[in-house]
């Protein structure tokens, strides 16, 4: 196998997935659930040992930096 062998399926979730999320029109900018920032926290406090961080820390701005 390379990297352009392609005659293999994907898991059926991968395309349910993308199904699922081209039948919501709206692409555009999403507001944070719960899931977003407990990932955040999460990652800092794996990656930089940092403890005590709640939503109300962590910044959600829509743009284009």
């Amino acid at each position: 196998m390379w990297v352009a062998d392609m005659n293999f399926p994907t898991v059926p979730t991968v395309p349910a997935a993308i199904k699922k999320r081209a039948d919501h029109a709206a692409y555009g900018y999403f507001s944070p659930r719960e899931e977003y920032f407990d990932a955040i926290i999460e990652w800092q406090k794996v990656r930089n040992g940092v403890d005590g961080i709640t939503p109300e820390h962590i910044g959600y701005a829509n743009g284009v930096l």
